[in-house]
């Protein structure tokens, strides 16, 4: 079997919900960094709705300056289907995924 070609990027993240701008396929999962610069938290969720600490049903995985998620390939089918939303504008996020 061949090793996926990994890809990998960074997304700017604001007070609406963006994707990574990636539609690449997961073969086996994804890495979401919160940037360590970052002034606020980023919210990671798998729908467009995902919110940012304001509402329990829809809130995203909260993840302060630095910290980081990753999210196995049985819960996204590719990058398209993972959305960020930040705590304030101009927040930053770094993936990678396989």
């Amino acid at each position: 079997m061949a090793v996926p070609a990994p890809f990998y990027g960074s997304t700017s993240v604001g007070t609406t919900a963006v994707t990574s701008g990636s539609t690449a396929d997961i073969v086996y999962g994804v890495r979401v960094k919160a940037s360590a610069a970052n002034s606020n938290k980023v919210y990671v969720g798998l729908a467009s709705t995902v919110t940012a600490g304001s509402t329990a049903a829809t809130d995203g995985f909260e993840l302060a300056a630095g910290s980081e998620i990753v999210i196995p390939v049985a819960m996204l089918s590719n990058m398209a289907s993972l959305y960020m939303i930040g705590g304030a504008a101009s927040q930053k996020a770094f993936f990678f995924g396989v």
